[in-house]
């Protein structure tokens, strides 16, 4: 469920909140520095339409791939042109060697 607990009762018994700090329990959208009880976790998944959080999961996963997927075509770009530009500066000191001989 959340980072290998399985239970409801296991991210509460585990002190998730205290175990991952409290800029995770920020970044996750709570407003507190303390992680939620178990019975508020239960109440809150109670809450959900399994099939809204599973299309939400699914869209943020997807977004999340599609970043990482940018991110390393641009990287890729950058060292594709690193490599043009010292395959062009060895050309051009190579005919600087050979006008020079």
């Amino acid at each position: 469920m959340l980072c290998g607990y399985r239970s409801q009762s296991a991210i509460a018994d585990a002190e998730w909140g205290t175990s991952y700090g409290s800029q995770w329990l920020l970044l996750l959208g709570f407003t507190r520095a303390k992680a939620p009880s178990q019975p508020t976790i239960h109440r809150i998944f109670n809450g959900l339409n399994p099939n809204v959080l599973e299309a939400k999961l699914a869209q943020w996963a997807e977004a999340m791939l599609q970043t990482l997927h940018f991110q390393a075509s641009v990287q890729q770009e950058e060292e594709e042109e690193v490599e043009v530009e010292e395959k062009l500066q060895t050309q051009t000191e190579a005919v600087a060697l050979e006008a020079v001989s």
